[in-house]
């Protein structure tokens, strides 16, 4: 779950220090991924990790309610995808 674009950057720069960024965005394109709104979305899609999950209005209740009531489905698609 992301709640800001910044969030991504500073995962992406820890994971650039430690020679680990491109295992990381693999194991993240295998998990369902949540973005919290327009923003975040823009940059999870820039790095190739589109979300599965944005609710309709980008606050944090939102977005958590959108997930609990798509993750059970949302579990299976990542399973496809070798999550």
């Amino acid at each position: 779950m992301f709640t800001s674009a910044q969030q991504l950057r500073n995962v992406l720069n820890i994971a650039d220090e430690e020679g680990g960024r491109e295992a990381w965005l693999a194991a993240a394109r295998r998990c369902v991924v949540v973005s919290i709104g327009p923003t975040a979305t823009e940059t999870l899609v820039a790095e190739g990790l589109p979300p599965d999950i944005e609710p309709e209005h980008p606050k944090m209740g939102h977005m958590v309610v959108a997930a609990g009531k798509q993750a059970r489905g949302l579990l299976a698609v990542a399973k496809n995808r070798g999550g």
